[in-house]
């Protein structure tokens, strides 16, 4: 399966990390990067973007991606144990049985009302991040038709209302997408996240562009260590 990481160049020392860590716990996927095309410091693969709004970036670079379903996720998604290929894949599945346009692998306090099957359930209409950009596995075809609509939205943790993640989310209900998420019962992880099984990532490393150590001390701390990257050059939240 192919791993479509967003990034930029404001985080361009979040790269090495990623690429490291992908490159030991996410073996047997194929990872593509998007970033700026004038980037000073790029991935070993990526597609480059000219464009300065994120829903412009994300569209410029979707017709050069070929495959039917990709997983989506940011730079700041930080791999800490291997992650589950086979039974990721297996997901695809299921995304054809209950035509999906997603399934989501890192979740929220989203309602387990509707269980679709053991630890697949159906997000609600009504659930305020019907659409996230966490990692999430995607129909290329209904992730495109999001990204057409031409709305604007950052993806920072401020001001609430335009941040994408919220006007994606009246996209997906307007088109009446199909969402799903995928929970085994992990504990919760901060205020926001459940730790996952199948994709044992950190969500996220960043918060307000500092490093996320309140959530994940022991996770981060020794990635950092690892890759030589002093925790005091961007803070510590």
């Amino acid at each position: 399966m192919l791993i479509i990481i967003n990034t930029n160049r404001k985080n361009s020392d979040l790269l090495p990390i990623i690429e490291g860590q992908c490159s030991k716990l996410a073996v047997g996927f194929k990872t593509l990067y998007l970033t700026e095309q004038e980037a000073p410091i790029k991935p070993k693969n990526y597609i480059g973007y000219t464009k300065s709004i994120f829903s412009q970036q994300i569209k410029e670079c979707l017709p050069s991606i070929k495959e039917e379903f990709f997983l989506f996720m940011c730079d700041d998604n930080i791999p800490y144990k291997e992650i589950q290929l086979s039974r990721i894949n297996n997901l695809l599945n299921y995304m054809n049985i209950y035509s999906l346009d997603s399934i989501r692998l890192v979740t929220g306090d989203s309602s387990r009302e509707l269980k679709l099957t053991d630890n697949l359930y159906l997000l609600p209409e009504s659930d305020p991040n019907h659409f996230t950009l966490q990692p999430t596995i995607w129909r290329k075809s209904s992730f495109q038709k999001i990204f057409e609509q031409g709305i604007d939205g950052h993806i920072g943790g401020v001001d609430y209302e335009n941040m994408f993640e919220i006007k994606g989310s009246y996209i997906t209900r307007a088109l009446n997408m199909q969402m799903a998420y995928w929970y085994e019962e992990e504990p919760k992880r901060g205020q926001a996240h459940y730790d996952s099984n199948i994709f044992p990532v950190i969500a996220s490393a960043l918060v307000k562009g500092k490093w996320n150590l309140s959530e994940y001390n022991k996770e981060l701390t020794e990635i950092l260590e690892q890759y030589k990257i002093d925790p005091s050059l961007r803070g510590v939240y």
